[in-house]
Formats: C-alpha cells, structure tokens, sequence
C-alpha cells in the first residue's frame, strides 16, 4: 500500500492513538525526571553514601542505552504494538519493585531493569504518533509528540519535590503506577 492510498485513523480514534503513543514516552520521561528529586532521601533511607546513591541514576541510563539501540530490531521483529506493551507491562513492574526495595542494591538492581524496560517506550511511541499521520504532517506530529513528552520532564521536578515532602520518596514511583496502567489499558 503506498502513501497515497493508506488510510489514516482520523477523529477520536487518531486522537485517542497519539493520546496513547504519548502518554508511554510521558510515563518514561517523568519517571527519569523524578527520581532525581528522590535521590537524597533515598541515600538517608538506604543509609547510602554519595557515590553509591548515585548509582540509582547511572544504573537507569545504563539499561536504557544498551536497550534503545535495539528497539527498531526489537519492534520490526516482533511488532510495534508487542514491544510497546511488553515495555509498558515490564516498566509498571519495575515500578511496584523501585518502591518497595529495601536495599541499594535492590534499587540499583530495579532502576537498571526499568531502563531496560522503559528504553522502547521513547522511541516507539514517536515513531506510532508519526505513523499517524500522512508525511506531510510528520513535522507537526514530532512537534506534537515533543510537546507532550516535554511536560513530562517540565513537571516531574515540581511533583517530585511535592511527593517526597508530603509522603515519601517510595511515592515518586508508585503514583506513575496508574498512568501506565491506564495507557497499557488504552
């Protein structure tokens, strides 16, 4: 089927897709941006030095960068929307587990399985957004797909700040439970 005669979802359905696609990248970002404000209260709960602390964050870019690399491979072998819901699936495990590790270790142990989990969620929701669309709107789907991403990492400070104030740092990973959820539901 070439350009011209493929049909792209349009109304409420391509909506709710782009919605969808989004939300995966969202759920990534905010997670990545988030626990960054989290860091230092984790180090007093785990009685962790700095070095050690900083472990959570560089374990989570480790996974992430070994996996991103090979989501085209990953989704063009078993499919786009597989992959997508296998990362969201995996993603919301590793969020239960960061909350409730009860050693570095076991944080540094889940942060780099939530990279690896959570590595496809980028790519791959901007790569179904722009499928959306036909390419002469793929610039204003990018810019669409940036946009909402962006919140992700523009608010997470803020809530992060909120959350390990008024309830605790394991909070920053359970309150992103329920938007993975509800974008895997979708």
């Amino acid at each position: 089927m070439t350009a011209e005669t493929h049909a792209y979802p349009t109304g409420a359905r391509r909506n709710l897709i782009v919605l969808v696609a989004i939300g995966g990248g969202w759920v990534f970002e905010f997670i990545w941006s988030i626990a960054g404000v989290a860091l230092p209260h984790m180090q007093g709960s785990f009685s962790a030095t700095s070095d050690q602390i900083s472990w959570v964050m560089t374990s989570f870019l480790m996974g992430a960068v070994t996996i991103i690399a090979c989501t085209g491979w990953l989704a063009s072998r078993f499919g786009r929307k597989q992959m997508f819901l296998l990362s969201l699936f995996g993603f919301s495990v590793t969020l239960v587990m960061c909350g409730t590790a009860t050693s570095i270790e076991a944080e540094v142990g889940w942060r780099l399985v939530q990279g690896i989990f959570g590595a496809p969620l980028m790519p791959l929701s901007q790569a179904i957004v722009v499928d959306q669309f036909p390419p002469e709107r793929h610039g204003s789907a990018t810019a669409m797909w940036t946009f909402g991403i962006i919140g992700g990492g523009v608010f997470a400070p803020a809530a992060g700040g909120a959350i390990v104030e008024f309830m605790s740092w394991p909070w920053v990973f359970f309150l992103n439970i329920p938007l993975t959820a509800l974008v895997f539901v979708l």
